[in-house]
């Protein structure tokens, strides 16, 4: 029936029908992606478009759109499937946070050494990460998850833990004196944001114009993704 309802709105003069996309926490309000451009876009050159837009987990959004539940998703990047296309948008530079009832938050940071970062609770997102982070995280005291950034603000906030959020996300609580990087010279790598689409032999007029829409939006991103 889906298949059907996409062949008839891919007949009209202007693509019609629905278009379902999901993305991860905090890329909605994330300037960086550029969203309302690319909402606005898309609407002035399809208008008649449904567009029906949520929050997800990223494990659950790639499986999402392996089998069509979803058209597009924005992710942070951790892993490539071959049934899969990436559109690169912009990378994040990851730290190791502490708040500022934490032990760490006054201690000076040529103290903080591999040893001593390994020995405190530490927050991380619950998914298989990616070889660099694994390798980051092998010998720390993985104490407590949460994928979201804001659930992991909330604990980081509370002194108990320390844990690796994006530099943008944390800027805020730093400027506040509420958040700290620590051990940042041991302890840092680059994420990327990455929008997924399923390689597909069915015509898709919405999706493939969202699709361009994005890439024109983000014709000046980097050059080399971190993948």
């Amino acid at each position: 029936m889906e298949l059907f309802r996409n062949t008839l709105n891919n007949l009209g003069e202007h693509p019609a029908g629905n278009l379902k996309i999901a993305l991860s926490d905090t890329l909605s309000t994330d300037d960086r992606c550029k969203l309302p451009e690319i909402y606005r876009e898309f609407h002035m050159q399809a208008p008649e478009v449904q567009l029906h837009v949520e929050v997800q987990h990223m494990k659950v959004m790639e499986q999402m759109v392996m089998n069509n539940q979803i058209d597009i998703a924005i992710i942070p990047y951790h892993r490539k499937f071959a049934s899969l296309n990436y559109i690169h948008l912009f990378s994040d530079q990851h730290y190791i946070y502490c708040g500022n009832q934490h032990p760490l938050f006054t201690m000076e940071e040529k103290e903080i050494t591999e040893q001593v970062i390994n020995q405190y609770k530490l927050i991380h997102a619950g998914l298989t990460p990616h070889d660099e982070v694994y390798h980051q995280l092998a010998q720390m005291n993985l104490s407590a998850s949460s994928y979201h950034y804001e659930a992991r603000v909330s604990l980081l906030l509370s002194g108990c833990y320390i844990g690796f959020l994006p530099e943008a996300v944390a800027l805020p609580y730093v400027k506040k004196g509420e958040l700290k990087p620590v051990a940042t010279s041991c302890r840092h790598f680059r994420l990327g944001m990455a929008v997924i689409s399923k390689i597909s032999t069915q015509p898709n007029r919405a999706r493939e114009l969202f699709l361009n829409v994005i890439r024109n939006c983000h014709k000046d991103a980097e050059m080399a993704p971190p993948y």
